[in-house]
């Protein structure tokens, strides 16, 4: 599934977001070409649009202007070549900041 692999690319290239998230079941994912993509949900449409799913983990940012840099994001991805439906952006986790990043130094 192409369009998923451009997706997630897309979505992991946007500042805030740490990784696709299989989501709590394990179940959020689309295979390409026998590989796992986690976090992506990709479904056929019945107007030939490709509607998209993802699923995933974030920084500690706000997540609502997130999701909307993401879906632009996978839109400019997808561009003319493919036929985008919908993309609904979930977020399964959130990454707190690393301790040893916020602890003072000696």
């Amino acid at each position: 599934m192409r369009l998923g692999r451009l997706a997630l690319e897309a979505a992991l290239a946007v500042p805030g977001v740490v990784s696709g998230h299989a989501g709590r079941m394990g179940l959020a994912f689309t295979n390409d070409s026998g590989e796992r993509l986690e976090g992506v949900v990709a479904t056929a449409l019945a107007d030939g649009s490709v509607g998209l799913e993802l699923h995933l983990e974030a920084e500690l940012v706000p997540l609502r202007p997130l999701g909307d840099v993401v879906r632009a994001a996978v839109a400019a991805r997808a561009g003319s070549e493919h036929r985008l439906g919908p993309v609904d952006v979930r977020f399964e986790d959130v990454s707190e900041p690393d301790e040893a990043a916020t602890r003072p130094s000696a």
